[in-house]
C-alpha cells in the first residue's frame, strides 16, 4: 500500500509539472525524478519474492508493470 499511496503523490507532482520548474543553484537532483526512481526500484525489489500462489504472481506482473510505468515518466522527464 506504500507503494500506491507514493505512486499518488508522485503523480500528483508531475501533473503539476512541478518538473518543469527551473532548478536553483545549488539543488543537484531534481526530487521528483528521484521519488519515481525510488518507486521503480521499490517495485523491482519487491517483485523478486517468491511466485507461489496465483495472487503472488498477480502482484509480481503487477509491480512489473508499476515500475515500467516509473521509468517511462523517468524517460519522459528527460525530452
Amino acid at each position: 500500500m506504500g507503494t500506491l499511496s507514493q505512486l499518488a503523490t508522485t503523480e500528483k507532482s508531475y501533473m503539476a509539472l512541478l518538473f518543469l520548474v527551473p532548478k536553483s543553484f545549488l539543488r543537484k537532483e531534481n526530487s521528483l525524478k528521484s521519488a519515481y526512481d525510488t518507486l521503480r526500484m521499490e517495485c523491482k525489489r519487491t517483485e523478486e519474492f517468491s511466485k507461489t500462489t496465483q495472487l503472488d504472481l498477480l502482484v509480481v506482473h503487477l509491480l512489473g508493470q508499476l515500475a515500467q510505468f516509473a521509468s517511462a515518466r523517468l524517460e519522459l522527464m528527460e525530452l
